[in-house]
């Protein structure tokens, strides 16, 4: 089962520039809320989905929580784990009406 999960977090969609990007990302609007539950931050959560292979994380400005998320890319990095290109962070903007 657990391999299952694992190879659907290595599925990916080739984007009009050729380059591939995992379909699964982690949100981080209110899939880190269960892990608040049990006493951790989102700061936690993201250090938690890197480790275990995340390269897609998602996020926008309306969540105000993407100074947690650069912070934890950052930490992440700064690892030697991954490098820069590897990691996908999808971000929506603020929209003007």
């Amino acid at each position: 089962m657990l391999e299952r999960r694992i190879k659907n977090m290595e599925r990916t969609i080739a984007l009009h520039n050729g380059v591939k990007m995992p379909i699964i990302g982690f949100g981080t609007w209110l899939a880190w809320i269960l892990l608040v539950c049990k006493g951790k931050s989102l700061s936690d959560a993201l250090d938690i989905a890197l480790e275990t292979g995340y390269r897609h994380i998602d996020t926008a400005y309306v969540y105000e929580n993407e100074d947690v998320v650069g912070d934890a890319v950052q930490r992440f990095l700064n690892s030697g784990k991954a490098k820069r290109e590897d990691l996908f962070i999808v971000t929506k903007h603020k929209y003007q009406k």
